[in-house]
């Protein structure tokens, strides 16, 4: 991921916060900063289906009020908003919804967040952050990172 340019001050916070994660040791959440809340109509609190017990599931099928729409993030499991990340890809109706990726493990009973969803990630290398100063003195940072499923 590429930072766009940002003065020193600015700068010197990111690198802070990833020098702080210790390579790949520590991990954050991270969603979509621009698509925080659903397009869809959902209310309360929602949860996956006990249908939902094996990883490599498309479709899952999610209890709540409401509805999802298509390009929605949700963030299911951990807490507070933050566990494993998807975007429902298609609306299938009754509740049902085909996720990407497809589902890693037993999400059976587990908390579906639709408002501000992030899934957990870690650096995707220890050495992996770069950056550069231009003349004007801005600052761009690129690292890589890769979701931390096995953290939750």
């Amino acid at each position: 991921m590429s930072l766009p340019p940002m003065p020193e001050a600015v700068a010197e916070s990111w690198v802070a916060f990833l020098l702080s994660l210790n390579g790949v040791e520590g991990a954050f959440f991270f969603g979509d900063s621009v698509r925080r809340n659903s397009r869809g109509n959902p209310t309360g609190t929602w949860t996956c289906d006990t249908t939902a017990n094996t990883a490599g599931l498309q479709t899952i099928k999610i209890n709540g009020s409401g509805s999802l729409a298509v390009n929605d993030w949700i963030g299911i499991g951990g807490n507070a908003g933050g566990g494993i990340l998807h975007k429902v890809v298609k609306v299938v109706g009754s509740g049902n919804y085909d996720i990407w990726p497809r589902t890693r493990t037993n999400y059976g009973n587990s908390a579906c967040y639709y408002n501000d969803a992030r899934g957990t990630f870690r650096l995707a290398a220890n050495q992996d952050m770069k950056w550069d100063v231009d003349l004007a003195k801005a600052y761009g940072l690129q690292f890589s990172i890769v979701e931390a499923i096995d953290y939750l």
